[in-house]
């Protein structure tokens, strides 16, 4: 059965009415494009996160929380280079950014970009005010190594932020593994478009990632999918604070 169209508020730009599923090839949470905007599912559901984490219920969007001084201040990084949150954010005064490698399509390298491994950050310790991802961290070989970074370069209070597709039941699945260099794979390849090409899947996320981001030292909780929506897609935001 194929999910019926859902009514709501974007958590980009803040537009209200019915959100279409559109091209039937994507995934649900690559469709229902704001009519607005154009976010889709996956990307208005990260930017609602947001609010709900940083907001205090006067901004209902994520274009009402950029405005707001107290918000604007805080120094965020970016994992990726791509997304409609990016093109928000990166207005911002403190906005950093970072990826593995330059995309194909890369020929400017912004003055705050740097290319950097999620599991061994060039930064300080206390950087940063949040850090937010997007679909990046099952390409990470080791996500605890990852996570364990994101907590030192974050300040007391800062906040973790990411999404990630999730399987509905059970723990993480190790699909793959990076052993002296070498991917070692316990099942079939999986890939992702990116704006690097086909992205390798190490870890099929399950139900455990809350628990692995408190032996972390993060306090963390589960955005999903709202409405009837949440049937049909496997997007998962996690907002997790230090």
């Amino acid at each position: 059965m194929s999910p019926q169209p859902s009514s709501g508020r974007c958590g980009v730009c803040g537009w209200i009415g019915t959100f279409e599923r559109g091209d039937f090839s994507r995934p649900p949470g690559a469709s229902f494009p704001c009519e607005q905007c154009g976010a889709r599912l996956r990307y208005r559901d990260e930017a609602t996160a947001v609010v709900e984490h940083f907001g205090d219920d006067e901004a209902t969007c994520l274009m009402e929380l950029i405005e707001r001084p107290d918000f604007a201040d805080l120094t965020v990084l970016y994992v990726g280079v791509s997304g409609p949150l990016r093109g928000r954010l990166r207005a911002l005064p403190n906005f950093f950014e970072c990826t593995l490698e330059p995309p194909d399509n890369d020929s400017v390298k912004p003055k705050r970009r740097s290319y950097q491994d999620l599991q061994a950050l060039g930064f300080a310790p206390a950087s940063f005010d949040w850090m937010f991802s997007s679909h990046v961290m099952e390409h990470v070989p080791d996500p605890d190594r990852a996570f364990a970074e994101a907590h030192r370069v974050l300040r007391p209070g800062g906040a973790l932020v990411f999404s990630v597709p999730m399987v509905p039941s059970g723990d993480t699945v190790v699909r793959c593994e990076l052993v002296d260099g070498t991917v070692v794979h316990h099942l079939e390849p999986k890939y992702h478009r990116s704006p690097q090409g086909g992205s390798l899947v190490f870890n099929d996320f399950g139900e455990d990632v809350a628990d692995r981001l408190h032996e972390h030292g993060f306090e963390a909780s589960v955005r999903r999918p709202t409405g009837p929506l949440m049937t049909y897609s496997n997007a998962v935001v996690f907002a997790a604070r230090r």
